[in-house]
């Protein structure tokens, strides 16, 4: 399975693993699966760090780091494509970095590891 996880899910991976549900933690634990974290995801990362909104015990560069060596998680770009199919979107979701992982999940055909509720108002495979 290829799965793109949501920023909050990412986060709650390395730092709370217990945050995560059961289905969740157990598809990001089986090596057969693909694990993409978007580059929208670690932009945000950033801005909440700047905000003051989120605390992380190292850099967000540390954080995916470790993350992509431990648990071989590949990095998605943003493409070209992922910002045109934005225009496939309704407006369920006002959040510009979710509405970018959806794009990308259905773009790329990737399950979006999320624990949030609008994004699954949006019809593509979601995990959690």
């Amino acid at each position: 399975m290829k799965l793109l996880v949501d920023t909050h899910a990412y986060i709650w991976w390395g730092i709370d693993p217990d945050k995560l549900s059961a289905r969740a933690a157990e598809a990001l634990s089986k090596p057969e699966n693909e694990i993409y974290v978007s580059v929208a995801s670690l932009w945000e990362m950033v801005i909440k760090l700047q905000l003051g909104k989120l605390t992380l015990p190292v850099s967000v560069q540390v954080y995916a780091t470790r993350l992509r060596e431990e648990s071989l998680v590949r990095t998605l770009p943003i493409m070209e494509s992922h910002v045109y199919a934005h225009t496939t979107l309704s407006a369920i979701h006002r959040d510009p970095f979710d509405r970018m992982l959806i794009a990308q999940s259905l773009a790329e055909g990737l399950v979006l590891v999320t624990s949030d509720g609008r994004i699954r108002d949006y019809g593509i495979p979601t995990l959690w």
